[in-house]
């Protein structure tokens, strides 16, 4: 198996497993574990190169942040969402 298809299972493997993982957290209202795990989930869904998904997560994020400075950081990750999906669309 090539690395980089290794890579992509990973990747897969680890949205797989936080998914879950977060539906629980926020079950039990653990808001800074849960913050965590969403953070890890747009991560993961960006190495995979599913824009939609990190995007998704981000905008819960957003919903969450506690701070003006903290969102301005998620919004301006999310324009880099934002424009890595037109350039992969693009290509």
């Amino acid at each position: 198996m090539r690395p980089a298809d290794a890579a992509a299972l990973r990747t897969a493997a680890a949205i797989g497993h936080y998914e879950p993982c977060l539906r629980l957290t926020l079950s039990l209202g653990d808001a800074q574990r849960a913050a965590t795990i969403t953070n890890n989930l747009v991560l993961c869904c960006r190495t995979a190169g599913r824009f939609d998904c990190a995007l998704r997560y981000s905008e819960m994020q957003l919903r969450a942040a506690g701070t003006e400075a903290a969102r301005g950081k998620i919004q301006a990750r999310m324009r880099a969402l934002e424009g890595e999906k037109r350039a992969r669309q693009e290509a």
